[in-house]
């Protein structure tokens, strides 16, 4: 795999959005700089930090030509950060690398060889090696997703939204056309990522590589910790509304507006319909979306019902599972 000589263009783009993210990025970055494959560009696309993430930043612009540090004037929230990352974006593939996640070395290698390899692919990513705030191991995370690599988009669609997964594939390797064909995360709401991922399933194939070739750090300071679910809609739109976000029928929304972009046989329309038609009769959908509903009017009911599905509807995602276990050794 080789740079493109008429234009410079790197083959890959590594995108880092963040916001005050002095505690780990420094981790970060250097398993950016480790990588065995070298032909890519790091653009760091910072919120508007208050804390010393400028300066850490600079220090890596100055020893590595490859990365550039661009800075919001004011910070204009989650979803639209990553967005930006995503217009910014010069290579033929992409990632985007949170600022307290890590890469192992071989990890771009190993996901372009899919992509270099098979033109139907979209996206690549791999199992997740879950770590703590030290960076020592915790678990590993498998997403469940095998259905994604299916020939069918309605198989796909259901792969990605009839399973209970944690959207750390929205971190794998992605062919970048096919990334700008979706609304990114423009919906702008908690579950983009989600609808995002569906939406890309339906224009390609995704595919995990069986080995964790990617460190997602678990620690308190993390959003989903530290943010309540009644206040995640300003969290992310950062405005001075304290709404709740009815995010099932956001996503329902979001899922229908795909598959009417992007499914044009009329078979398959079908099929994604009865997929998306029976997606509330999973994953307790119907419930969320009465959760939600009421807390409109009382939003406490929110946060209790969230603190509840954590504790009687046992996710997959190990690093749930385990909270117990993980709030006990971090004290």
């Amino acid at each position: 795999m080789t740079t493109d000589r008429n234009t410079n263009r790197p083959q890959t783009t590594v995108a880092l959005p963040v916001f005050n993210g002095e505690n780990y990025i420094r981790r970060a970055l250097e398993s950016a700089v480790a990588q065995t494959y070298s032909d890519f560009e790091l653009i760091i696309v910072d919120n508007a930090s208050t804390d010393t993430t400028p300066e850490i930043c600079q220090e890596y612009v100055a020893k590595d030509s490859r990365i550039r540090y661009l800075r919001n004037e004011s910070n204009i929230g989650i979803n639209a950060n990553f967005d930006r990352c995503v217009e910014l974006a010069a290579g033929e593939y992409f990632c985007w690398l949170a600022h307290d996640d890590e890469m192992k070395p071989d990890y771009l290698a190993r996901c372009s060889r899919v992509l270099d390899d098979r033109p139907d692919v979209v996206l690549v990513h791999s199992l997740v090696q879950i770590i703590d705030e030290h960076g020592a191991r915790i678990s590993i995370y498998d997403s469940g997703l095998d259905g994604a690599d299916a020939d069918r988009p309605s198989d796909r669609l259901r792969a990605l939204t009839h399973v209970r997964h944690t959207c750390t594939a929205m971190f794998g390797l992605y062919r970048l056309e096919a990334l700008r064909r979706t609304r990114i995360l423009s919906p702008n709401h908690h579950a983009a990522d989600r609808s995002m991922l569906a939406e890309i399933s339906l224009i390609g194939k995704i595919v995990q590589i069986d080995e964790p070739l990617f460190h997602n750090r678990e620690h308190f300071n993390r959003y989903v910790r530290s943010v309540k679910p009644s206040e995640r809609a300003q969290f992310h739109q950062r405005d001075d509304s304290k709404k709740i976000e009815v995010s099932q029928l956001m996503l329902m929304q979001d899922y229908r507006l795909a598959v009417d972009k992007h499914v044009v046989d009329p078979v398959e329309i079908k099929r994604c319909k009865r997929v998306l038609r029976s997606w509330w009769f999973t994953e307790w959908n119907i419930v969320r979306l009465f959760v939600e509903l009421s807390s409109l009017h009382a939003p406490w009911i929110y946060d209790f019902a969230k603190w509840t599905s954590d504790r009687v509807i046992k996710p997959k995602h190990p690093t749930v599972t385990q909270d117990k276990e993980f709030r006990r050794s971090s004290k």
